[in-house]
């Protein structure tokens, strides 16, 4: 599943090349200079629903168009992509959601939580997934809310219960009575963030959270430059907030598909969303962190405790305050989700899990066919997208 700014550019790409837009610009512009991020789409849907077209006009000239070079007829074509692509992501989404909704089947209300660029800034997608899953299963209760920072808060969550675990501490119920600071480091899509979550009785009483800019160099390039990046970051955030003398426990959002051997270790099956370091795929994420972090001077009193995907940090976030989720959903710069499945269903175990009766299971549907299972129901204009998306990367 081809993530909405992705798909959004290889239209628009398509239609330059054809002079059917921006036709009075140099076509060679585009591919070079539009990065295009993913609120851009919920940008242009805001002008689409008022009627307006200067977030439009905006969005063109800071990606390096002058306004000699847009016409009216552009800014309508963007707008019409803009929805259609947007309609698309809602339907894909619902059918994927439909699927989980029908494993879970409960009686009861099923609540969805939901975080992302996406899903948080446009202005029309929520209700249209929320039709849509009317539509095919009308049987079923649900509701989607915003777990709000839910992939960075949840990792600081799940390291909280991790640090527990390790001290050997009796773990009664989730979320009732950790005290501390906790930190998160959250990587995946546009994101690159540290989040210092301070807790009190299980209560989030303090947040910090720092924004940082992996750039196309080291996401690209060797898997120890991006690691050392993180660490780099992480160290300067926790200077500035002035904990270097203080044990802080961290979990690690790693936004990609892995293979989770246990709450502090999980192996890089593929890299996703235009990410491509060489030398970390079928390595450990949480050893080269820690590897990273053993190289800065003044991080030395961090401790990688847990690793987990951003879906199961919002799944995490989302049971916090509201205790009936059962699903946690990612829609931004790619799609994804996670859901509460029963131990008993779970066919392939690496460890004992006597005592287990739920489990978080990480579906990656945003990589859905991409080993090939699905070829024969793809279209022409599949592998059109698909070959165009990787030539832009």
């Amino acid at each position: 599943m081809e993530s909405s700014t992705w798909v959004f550019r290889v239209i628009c790409h398509h239609l330059i090349q054809q002079k059917l837009l921006l036709s009075n610009a140099n076509p060679d512009k585009f591919p070079k200079t539009w990065q295009f991020p993913t609120t851009n789409i919920s940008q242009i849907e805001l002008d689409n629903l008022e009627g307006s077209s200067h977030r439009t006009c905006g969005i063109l000239r800071d990606s390096g168009f002058f306004e000699s070079e847009c016409t009216a007829a552009d800014i309508a074509i963007l707008q019409h992509v803009a929805a259609v692509v947007s309609s698309r992501a809602s339907q894909l989404v619902a059918v994927c959601l439909g699927v989980l909704l029908k494993r879970i089947n409960e009686s009861q209300e099923t609540v969805i939580a939901v975080d992302g660029s996406l899903y948080k800034h446009h202005p029309r997608l929520r209700g249209w997934i929320e039709g849509h899953l009317r539509q095919m299963c009308p049987q079923h209760l649900f509701r989607l809310h915003l777990a709000l920072d839910g992939s960075g808060k949840g990792a600081a969550l799940v390291a909280a219960i991790a640090d527990r675990l390790a001290k050997r501490q009796q773990l009664y119920r989730i979320f009732v009575s950790e005290t501390g600071k906790y930190l998160a480091l959250d990587l995946g899509g546009t994101n690159f963030r540290v989040l210092l979550l301070e807790l009190v009785d299980g209560v989030g009483v303090r947040e910090e959270v720092e924004h940082f800019v992996i750039s196309d160099e080291i996401r690209l390039g060797e898997g120890v430059a991006l690691f050392d990046r993180l660490a780099e970051c992480l160290e300067s955030f926790i200077v500035r907030l002035g904990l270097t003398d203080e044990r802080l426990a961290l979990g690690f959002t790693f936004s990609f598909p892995m293979k989770h051997h246990g709450i502090a270790s999980g192996t890089l099956v593929t890299w996703t969303k235009s990410f491509n370091c060489a030398n970390v795929e079928g390595k450990c994420a949480v050893k080269l962190l820690r590897e990273a972090i053993a190289r800065r001077q003044k991080c030395q009193m961090v401790d990688v405790v847990a690793i987990v995907n951003d879906t199961t940090g919002t799944l995490m976030q989302g049971a916090l305050v509201e205790s009936r989720t059962r699903i946690g959903m990612i829609l931004g710069t790619g799609s994804n989700a996670c859901f509460m499945e029963a131990a008993s269903r779970v066919q392939h175990w690496e460890t004992t899990h006597a005592d287990i009766q739920n489990v978080a299971v990480d579906i990656e549907w945003g990589a859905f066919g991409d080993n090939g299972r699905i070829d024969f129901i793809k279209t022409p204009f599949d592998s059109q997208v698909k070959k165009a998306t990787s030539s832009l990367l």
